[in-house]
């Protein structure tokens, strides 16, 4: 994948994302009117959510790796690979949704703050630093 192929991902996470995270908060209410939580709209909700901080952390990846190119898993001279940029913004997405679906079931607790960006910053370790296959 090239830089303007990660690039062009990244506006698309973002803008579209954006656009239905807007929709729902503007125009439709998370509530039926028997009020009851409405599950279709905030799972799209959270879709949208997942979506929009892909995009945005897809986007601040992009800007670290071209500062500090051993973030994208590669050495300090080689170019780094824009698809990390895209994964490690994907992670730090899911981590984020996942703290805000343990808070929307009553689950929080603060060592999800911490553990669930840890998790994902161990899988990306994982990731960059697995044998190739065979």
């Amino acid at each position: 994948m090239t830089r303007t192929q990660a690039v062009a991902w990244t506006l698309l996470f973002l803008l579209g994302g954006a656009g239905v995270f807007g929709y729902l908060l503007l125009y439709l209410s998370p509530w039926q009117p028997d009020g009851r939580l409405n599950g279709p709209l905030v799972a799209l909700f959270l879709l949208a959510l997942l979506f929009v901080v892909t995009g945005l952390g897809a986007a601040i990846a992009l800007l670290l790796h071209r500062r500090f190119p051993t973030l994208g898993g590669g050495s300090r001279y080689a170019a780094p690979k824009p698809a990390f940029a895209l994964r490690q913004g994907f992670l730090f997405a899911c981590a984020l949704v996942a703290n805000v679906v343990l808070a929307l079931f009553e689950l929080y607790d603060v060592i999800f703050l911490l553990a669930t960006p840890l998790l994902a910053g161990l899988l990306e370790a994982y990731l960059q630093h697995r044998p190739a296959r065979r």
